[in-house]
């Protein structure tokens, strides 16, 4: 009997947060949706729901690497020249060895998952703040990629035993996998315990016992690895990816910052690996309603970037919003409790 009422209100507070987390990809549809009927144009049909999944994928696997450094205060600018390094040399060595796509995705994992213990390595050993090293190691990488093969890079055009992996039922195989990993780890390790832990503050998380350098070291690991996954399915995709120079792989980094922050924005009502997934959605609903809408590239980037740094406001500023409401409460308390109404 007593256990009734606390589990009616875990179910209540369970629905709210759901639908809270629901509310916001049903809002940007709902928003695009009329747009696109008040100007005659098709929202997303059968075609285009391929591309929106592939976007949302590619995004989510980017945003989903970047969450294990930038919570931390680990902004780490290698992680687009990791995955173009990543699909060349795993794409190279996969191609000699006459792998299919489950190779290739393996081959390209394990370099990507180097690649990032080689950027956490030097994040570690030197010292230096992270955005100063990963603007070094991003140098490194992308020259690497000119060195490596050539400097041609991968090229599978024709193999479609390599590229299978962007196809149905494959990709959402892919994806529902990679979720349920990273669901576990992030709430069900020891590692993912840590890492959760020196986010929200290193200096306490540090005192209790925890190794910093080695979870940093771990964590770059994992976010080459995941990143690598959207490697993948781009050079599947296109079949081709060329090396890059100039620091030119930065934007493909940031293409999972909004997912990333949406996901932060949510993880009060979930956690963040699922919030982050529902960021990936709201980005790909963003980017096909913009598409559908004709809108060139730059007014694109311009909108994405404002609807980003909103987020990032939402996000950053959540603690003082509940301060607020928490102290208006209180006075609003106190002066009922005094007998006079609240001015």
């Amino acid at each position: 009997m007593v256990r009734e009422p606390a589990q009616r209100g875990h179910v209540r507070k369970l629905l709210k947060n759901t639908a809270v987390c629901l509310s916001v990809p049903a809002a940007v549809f709902i928003i695009f949706q009329v747009v696109c009927i008040a100007t005659g144009e098709e929202y997303i049909n059968r075609e285009t729901f391929r591309n929106f999944v592939f976007d949302v994928f590619k995004i989510g696997f980017i945003a989903w690497g970047l969450s294990f450094n930038v919570p931390a205060g680990r902004f780490d600018f290698s992680v687009g020249a990791t995955i173009c390094l990543a699909a060349i040399i795993g794409g190279n060595i996969a191609s000699a060895l006459g792998l299919g796509a489950a190779g290739l995705l393996v081959c390209c994992v394990v370099v990507g998952a180097v690649l990032g213990a080689v950027s956490g390595g030097a994040y570690v050993l030197f010292r230096l703040p992270a955005m100063v090293v990963s603007l070094g190691m991003a140098l490194i990488l992308e020259a690497f990629s000119y060195v490596l093969f050539g400097g041609g890079g991968i090229v599978l055009i024709g193999q479609s035993h390599m590229l299978s992996l962007i196809q149905a039922p494959w990709l959402y195989i892919l994806g529902v996998g990679v979720f349920v990993i990273l669901v576990v780890v992030a709430n069900y390790t020891r590692f993912g315990y840590n890492w959760r832990a020196l986010s929200g503050g290193q200096s306490v998380t540090v005192q209790m016992g925890v190794n910093e350098k080695v979870n940093a070291v771990v964590c770059y690991s994992v976010c080459g690895a995941v990143t690598a996954i959207a490697g993948v399915l781009i050079l599947s995709k296109t079949g081709t990816q060329r090396p890059v120079l100039g620091l030119t792989s930065i934007p493909l980094m940031f293409q999972g910052f909004l997912p990333l922050f949406v996901g932060m924005a949510l993880a009060r009502y979930s956690e963040v690996i699922t919030g982050i997934f529902i960021g990936a959605v709201v980005t790909g609903l963003i980017n096909q309603g913009f598409a559908a809408l004709g809108l060139p590239l730059a007014a694109q980037s311009m909108l994405n970037a404002v609807i980003w740094l909103g987020f990032v406001v939402v996000a950053v500023n959540q603690g003082k919003l509940a301060e607020f409401k928490a102290v208006r409460s209180w006075r609003k308390s106190v002066a009922w409790s005094d007998g006079r109404p609240q001015q």
